[in-house]
C-alpha cells in the first residue's frame, strides 16, 4: 500500500522540479540563479525580519516581502521614491562626489540594466565587490542603494552590512525601495554593460 503512494508521489516531485527549472532556463528576466545564496542574512538580521507592523502600502508594481518588513526597513534607513531617486541621480551627474548609487544585484542583472553610474556591490560578493570601493564610499556624502524591486530584500541587506561590517554611517543611506523595476517602469534612463556610465 505505501509503495503504491510513496512512487508517484516521488515521480510527481520530480516532474514539477524538472519542469520548474526548465521554466526558470527559459526565463529571460528575474530567473533564479541555482548557485546563489538567496537566504544568507547580515550579522545580527533575521532573514526574514519578523512581523510586527502592517507593510504600508508603495504603489501597485510592490508586494510586501514579508509583513511588516517596510516599516522596520524605515525604522533603520531613510526610505525614497523614483521621483527622488531621479533628483537624486541629477545630483550625481553635476557632482559625483556628492551622490553615489549602489547597484546590489548580480553580475548578470548589473550588465542588463542599471541606474546610470552606478556602483555594483552585490550583497553576496560583498568581500570582492566592496574592499576596492571602500575608500570612496567613506568619502560621498549620499549613498542611494537599490536592487531589483520591492520584493527584494537584497538592498537593504547591503544597507545593514555597509553599516555593520564596514562602518558607514547609517544616516547617510537612502533605500530606494521601488529599485530598478520602478525605474525601469518610469521610462528613466538606464546603462548596460560593465561600466557605470
Amino acid at each position: 500500500m505505501m509503495r503504491r503512494i510513496v512512487a508517484p508521489s516521488v515521480g510527481i516531485v520530480l516532474a514539477a522540479a524538472a519542469l520548474g527549472l526548465a521554466v526558470n532556463a527559459l526565463r529571460e528576466r528575474d530567473a533564479i540563479e541555482i548557485g546563489r545564496a538567496y537566504f544568507l542574512a547580515a550579522p545580527g538580521v533575521p532573514a526574514v525580519p519578523p512581523a510586527s507592523a502592517p507593510t504600508p502600502a508603495r504603489g501597485p508594481a510592490t508586494q510586501a516581502v514579508a509583513p511588516g518588513f517596510w516599516t522596520r526597513a524605515a525604522e533603520e534607513f531613510a526610505l525614497i521614491d523614483g521621483a527622488r531617486a531621479r533628483q537624486l541621480l541629477e545630483a550625481a551627474r553635476l557632482d559625483p562626489t556628492h551622490v553615489l548609487f549602489l547597484d546590489a544585484r548580480s553580475d548578470g542583472h548589473y550588465r542588463e540594466d542599471r541606474i546610470p553610474g552606478a556602483l555594483q556591490l552585490d550583497y553576496y560578493n560583498l568581500p570582492q565587490d566592496v574592499a576596492p570601493a571602500l575608500p570612496f564610499l567613506r568619502e560621498v556624502p549620499w549613498l542611494v542603494v537599490y536592487c531589483e524591486s520591492a520584493e527584494c530584500m537584497d538592498g537593504y541587506l547591503l544597507c545593514r552590512a555597509l553599516v555593520d561590517r564596514y562602518g558607514i554611517a547609517r544616516e547617510r543611506l537612502l533605500l530606494y525601495t521601488g529599485g530598478m523595476r520602478d525605474w525601469r517602469e518610469r521610462r528613466l534612463p538606464v546603462a548596460r554593460g560593465t561600466g557605470p556610465w
